[in-house]
């Protein structure tokens, strides 16, 4: 097995469901039905958009991206991004493990599991540098 990163729901109508991101791969949180990540369409889910946010995963980093949210993401009560977000205020945050992640009603703790055969392999494998991966996030702005 790989490392991951584990979302754990913590309050909400999705408490106590466990989602495991691998990666690279960047994924679209949110209620519509194209979103990788999809949010029930349920009256207690209705504060999260039909696009809320991005997950951009390259194990063992993640980061989330507001994609223009009507009430907000927030990272640890910090407020992320809006729809309405001016131009002082972050729109991404990198998350780390113990990390709060809160979606409209919903709120999630962030981990990053790593199973022990993964702690103990030797050399590491680096990206060389100016070989990192870009990604596109044009649909949310």
């Amino acid at each position: 097995m790989s490392t991951r990163i584990r979302l754990t729901c913590t309050e909400g109508k999705l408490q106590g469901k466990q989602i495991d991101l691998v990666g690279p791969h960047v994924y679209s949180v949110g209620r519509a039905a194209d979103c990788d990540l999809h949010i029930p369409r349920d009256p207690d889910c209705q504060a999260v958009s039909r696009h809320h946010c991005l997950l951009m995963v390259d194990v063992p980093k993640v980061s989330v991206y507001d994609c223009g949210s009507r009430n907000g993401t927030f990272v640890n009560e910090t407020w992320i991004g809006h729809q309405a977000t001016d131009s002082g205020r972050p729109t991404h945050c990198n998350l780390t493990a113990g990390d709060q992640l809160r979606l409209g009603n919903l709120a999630f703790r962030v981990e990053i599991i790593q199973d022990k055969a993964d702690q103990f392999e030797w050399p590491l494998a680096l990206p060389k540098p100016g070989q990192a991966e870009m990604c596109d996030l044009s649909p949310c702005i």
